[in-house]
């Protein structure tokens, strides 16, 4: 991540990487609102183990992680989207490799 790097979520939205800590997590801002979200390195990388799970093909949009997705939060599932390079499947449904 660096800090200044925008990009945009499925709903449009644009957040921009404000600060990176050491340990591998970020903090975005949503500039439109001035909201701010800390993705952590703990949720980058249970994501990315679950990604690595026999049978994975894709995550739930907006949805908990116990119902298939990354997380309910947009801002949260943009971040973690944007960190591990997902993106929608063909038929729009779910975040895929």
């Amino acid at each position: 991540m660096v800090i200044g790097q925008a990009f945009t979520s499925r709903t449009g939205k644009t957040f921009v990487v404000v600060s990176v800590d050491g340990k591998g997590g970020f903090t975005i801002e949503r500039p439109a609102t001035g909201s701010k979200v800390k993705i952590s390195a703990g949720m980058l990388k249970k994501t990315a183990a679950r990604m690595q799970e026999p049978g994975f093909d894709g995550f739930a949009l907006q949805a908990y992680p116990k119902d298939g997705g990354i997380s309910y939060t947009v801002a949260v599932v943009a971040g973690v989207v944007h960190a591990l390079g997902l993106k929608l499947s063909a038929n729009g449904k779910k975040w895929v490799k």
